[in-house]
C-alpha cells in the first residue's frame, strides 16, 4: 500500500486530526512557495475542509484564500481569477462611481474596484455564505478599504430565509440556492433579499457598474432589481446554462431581458471584445459585458482604441 493511500485511510479513521494536520501542511506549503500538491487536494475533498492560506492579489492587497478553490488557486499562482476580467474592470472603472459586487467570493473584484473608484467611490459587496463572507470581511479589513460595505446577503426575487446549498470545497464559487453540479450535500440557511428593496433600504442611488455572479439567479435578481438599470450601468454577469437550467432560467434569456433594457452584449474575453451571440461559446462558464448602447458613442475614453466600437461595427 503506498504512503498516499495510507494517508488518506488515516484521514477517514481521525478526520479532525487530519483536518487541523492538512490545515498546518498548507501553511508550510504556502511558506516554502509550493503550489497545491495533488494529495493535500483530495484530502480536502474528501474531508470537506477550505485550507485558508494568505496571498497577494495582482495589486499588492493581502488576500486570505480558500487555496484548494479553483479561484483560489488562481489567485495565489497568478494574482487574479479570471485575468481578463480583471484587465476590463480596469478599463471600466471610474472614480467616484457604484459599483455592486453581487457574488463577492473572497473580495477580489471588490479590493480591485475599491482604489481605482478612490475615497468619493462606493463598493457593496455582497456574498451569503458565512465562512466566506467572513473571509471577505477579513480582506476589506486588512487592506483598510472604507469605502467598501460587506453584506452577507443573498440577492433574488425572494424575500426572507433560504435554503442555501454548498458546493464541494474545490469550487465554493459554486454555492448556491439551488444543488450544483458538484454538490458537497451541506445545507445551511441564508438570508436572502431583492435587488430593489436593498438599494432602496439603503439610500444607493445611482449604480455605475455591477457585476453578478450568483449561479443562475441573476435573472431572478434582475427582475426584482430593475430599479438599477435606471443609473445605466456597465454589467458584468456570468453565464453557465447548467446553473441557469437549475435556477429555472437559460443564457438567452438573461441576455434578452438585459438587452431588451437597451444594452448590447458583448463576450468578456481577450480583447477586441466580439459582440456577443447565443451559443456562440463552448465554454461551460463565461462572463459577459452588457453596455448601454448610448455610453458605446458617449464615452470612448473607456475603450482604448475603440475596442468596443469596433467590435459593434464588425456586426
Amino acid at each position: 500500500m503506498s504512503f498516499s493511500s495510507v494517508l488518506i485511510r488515516l484521514s477517514e479513521r481521525f478526520p479532525g486530526i487530519a483536518r487541523a494536520g492538512l490545515r498546518m501542511w498548507a501553511r508550510w506549503s504556502v511558506w516554502r512557495g509550493q503550489e497545491l500538491h495533488w494529495l493535500q487536494f483530495e484530502l480536502s475533498k474528501r474531508l470537506g475542509v477550505r485550507l485558508w492560506v494568505n496571498a497577494r492579489l495582482g495589486n499588492g492587497m493581502k488576500v486570505a484564500i480558500p487555496w484548494n478553490d479553483t479561484a483560489g488557486r488562481a489567485i495565489y499562482s497568478q494574482g487574479w481569477f479570471e485575468p481578463e476580467t480583471v484587465q476590463l474592470f480596469e478599463r471600466l472603472f471610474r472614480p467616484g462611481w457604484t459599483f455592486l459586487d453581487i457574488g463577492a467570493h473572497i473580495g477580489q473584484y471588490s479590493l480591485l474596484a475599491a482604489p481605482l473608484l478612490g475615497p468619493q467611490g462606493r463598493v457593496h459587496a455582497f456574498e451569503p455564505d458565512p465562512d466566506t463572507f467572513a473571509a471577505l470581511q477579513a480582506n476589506v479589513r486588512r487592506n483598510g478599504l472604507d469605502t467598501v460595505s460587506a453584506h452577507q446577503l443573498a440577492l433574488s426575487d425572494q424575500k426572507g430565509e433560504l435554503t442555501f446549498y454548498r458546493a464541494d470545497v474545490s469550487n465554493i464559487g459554486g454555492n448556491s440556492l439551488m444543488p450544483p453540479l458538484k454538490d458537497s450535500g451541506e445545507r445551511i440557511t441564508v438570508q436572502c433579499e431583492t435587488l430593489d428593496d436593498f438599494l432602496d433600504a439603503h439610500g444607493v442611488g445611482r449604480v455605475d457598474i455591477v457585476k453578478a455572479d450568483i449561479e443562475g439567479f441573476e435573472l431572478a435578481m434582475f427582475t426584482a432589481g430593475e430599479r438599477v438599470f435606471a443609473g445605466r450601468p456597465f454589467i458584468i454577469f456570468e453565464c453557465n446554462e447548467y446553473a441557469q437550467k437549475m435556477a429555472g432560467s437559460s443564457c438567452r434569456s438573461l441576455g434578452e431581458f438585459i438587452g431588451a433594457h437597451d444594452y448590447d452584449l458583448y463576450l468578456a474575453e481577450a480583447m477586441p471584445l466580439p459582440p456577443y451571440r447565443d451559443g456562440m461559446c463552448d465554454k461551460a462558464s463565461f462572463n459577459i459585458l452588457a453596455v448601454p448602447r448610448e455610453r458605446i458613442e458617449s464615452m470612448p475614453e473607456l475603450f482604448t482604441g475603440g475596442v468596443l466600437q469596433q467590435s459593434r461595427d464588425a456586426e
